[in-house]
């Protein structure tokens, strides 16, 4: 089985960064009822955190585990 090369990891999350930052500007834009209050820069930062914890975890499962 080929290793997989980090252009793959490059393009999946290069477009799906894009529809992930796409969807949090209309959330923001559209004023969601759970985007207000004092909690709404902590949800902002969990949800960013929560996508580049996943593309890291990611790309070491798909770079350099597979090479261990």
């Amino acid at each position: 089985m080929p290793v997989p090369t980090i252009w793959s990891w490059v393009y999946q999350y290069s477009i799906g960064g894009a529809i992930f930052l796409f969807g949090l500007y209309l959330a923001l834009r559209s004023d969601s009822p759970d985007m207000k209050g004092k909690y709404r820069v902590g949800i902002i930062l969990m949800l960013i955190g929560g996508f580049l914890f996943y593309a890291l975890l990611h790309l070491a499962f798909q770079t350099v585990m597979p090479r261990l």
